[in-house]
């Protein structure tokens, strides 16, 4: 009898053992972006996510409730990224692996409307990453070079190749606007490590806090150095001319990151200890220094910290910095300020995670959103964020930041194929006459050219002197007034 009851808590856990449900096995994300989606007439805040087995599109008008647009199953996705076109729905792909069906030397365009690859782009190397304005396609290579492609044909406009390099494992990291690139080298060696590595980078960081800040406090955007390190380049996207140069730091440039007015950029160091926010093309009533103009430096912290997203608000007035761990620092700037601003304090922090816990390396987009109350209000300002965790936030920008509400978004190993599918209404054009006003700057307020019968072109938020004109996929500027006429001939 003893024998066989020695025998029952063996059974009864192989039992258990086999009614136990096993943990759903999740895709693996490996990249993902904020984009605004164009379908038709209508525009539509989105959430891109690449996987390991493919990648999905989600509409997160409603960040509360997101409805998944599409969820496609084929190669393994290192970066996905919107594509700004007069085309619907384009978004472009690069290969998380090296497979002859999909190299890493290529781009893959997949269009929402014809539920296929509708474009393969080929560059000269292995694709790190992708950018994009309503003009050209970047790719940054693995080469150390950046390729420039035509959003219109996707056929190679030049290639951006530094003057040298100093090591076999030095990358271009870069930024784009709607007028210009900026770039600059970072040695992707130093940029990952392990947790040791990091904290010993931590500990160096602050016994040589001293000497570091009395350098850069001593050091100028126009000194001279003897290396690439630190040194950014801006060139103008169309003809690849350089606009200016300057020595952002004196240590290596980790992130960039342009407005959307082409005005503001900030710049991150490869510590992420502080970060510099430059004017680019000011106006002369400003400042008689140049190109540029240094005009804030954000602090974050003395800590040793990865820079894993920066996002600047439509109004240029906000300015969010994540790092890798989880913490997104949210700072306030006034873009018109017309002296250097040291030591700027960050406005309020969104924590996700601690720095013992695994890399959650956030990405965040401010929305400005209308009070339901009182339309007539000025937008309230709100930020949403998104990590590799598959937690999709939204907070309020205010001392302490408040969780709005969250959404989790994962997918099983073993998902099924959704295409894409929108109930698309029917744009309905308005053939009656109506007028536009184009604007310039001045020293005191915008103030109106000329009115004109509407016509195909926008016009940018451009504050300082120029006026930017999208014209049949074509940039006009004029600094500070239209030249010749504009009538309907033209569109």
């Amino acid at each position: 009898m003893e024998s066989i009851t020695s025998y029952i808590p063996s059974i009864l856990q192989m039992i258990t053992d086999s009614i136990t449900i096993q943990p759903l096995e999740l895709d693996i994300i490996t990249s993902y972006e904020f984009a605004e989606i164009r379908i038709s007439s209508t525009v539509k805040e989105c959430l891109l996510i690449g996987y390991e087995r493919g990648f999905q599109i989600w509409d997160i008008s409603n960040p509360s409730s997101p409805v998944q647009w599409i969820s496609k199953r084929n190669f393994g996705i290192s970066s996905i990224h919107s594509i700004a076109s007069e085309s619907d729905g384009l978004i472009a792909l690069t290969s998380l692996y090296d497979t002859s069906e999909f190299p890493q030397d290529c781009i893959k365009i997949y269009s929402l409307m014809q539920k296929r690859i509708s474009h393969t782009i080929q560059a000269s190397d292995k694709i790190l990453s992708i950018i994009s304005n309503s003009i050209a396609l970047c790719a940054c290579l693995d080469s150390c070079s950046i390729d420039i492609f035509s959003i219109s044909s996707f056929e190679k406009l030049y290639s951006i190749i530094p003057e040298r390099c100093f090591s076999y494992s030095m990358r271009m990291v870069a930024g784009i606007s709607n007028l210009y690139i900026a770039y600059s080298l970072k040695d992707q060696e130093s940029a990952t490590g392990s947790f040791t590595t990091k904290v010993s980078k931590t500990v160096q960081g602050i016994a040589q806090d001293g000497y570091s800040k009395l350098i850069s406090y001593i050091d100028s955007p126009n000194s001279e150095a003897n290396n690439l390190d630190g040194k950014v380049t801006i060139k103008n996207i169309l003809n690849s001319q350089v606009i200016t140069e300057f020595q952002a730091f004196n240590k290596q440039v980790s992130e960039l990151r342009f407005s959307k007015s082409s005005h503001i950029l900030v710049v991150s160091p490869i510590d992420g200890h502080s970060f510099h926010v430059y004017r680019i093309n000011p106006p002369k009533s400003i400042t008689e220094t140049g190109k540029y103009q240094l005009i804030y430096k954000l602090i974050r912290g003395r800590t040793f910290a990865e820079i894993s997203d920066i996002s600047i608000s439509k109004c240029e007035k906000w300015i969010s910095v994540s790092t890798s761990r989880g913490t997104t620092h949210v700072y306030q700037i006034n873009p018109q300020v017309k002296n250097l601003c040291y030591d700027h304090n960050v406005f309020t922090r969104i924590k996700y995670g601690s720095y013992l816990e695994p890399a959650l390396n956030p990405k965040v987009k401010f929305l400005h959103t209308m009070k339901a109350d009182d339309p007539t209000a000025p937008p309230k300002l709100e930020l949403l964020s998104f990590s590799e965790s598959g937690t999709l936030s939204k907070y309020s920008i205010e001392e302490p930041s408040k969780c709005l509400g969250s959404s989790v978004i994962t997918r099983s190993v073993n998902f099924r194929d959704e295409e894409f599918r929108i109930k698309i209404e029917e744009e309905k054009i308005d053939r009656s006459e109506s007028f536009i006003e184009i604007n310039t700057w001045n020293d005191e307020n915008f103030l109106p050219l000329r009115k004109v019968k509407k016509m195909t072109f926008i016009k940018s938020k451009n504050r300082y002197e120029e006026t930017l004109i999208k014209r049949n996929s074509e940039f006009l500027c004029f600094d500070g007034k239209v030249e010749g006429e504009i009538n309907e001939r033209d569109t």
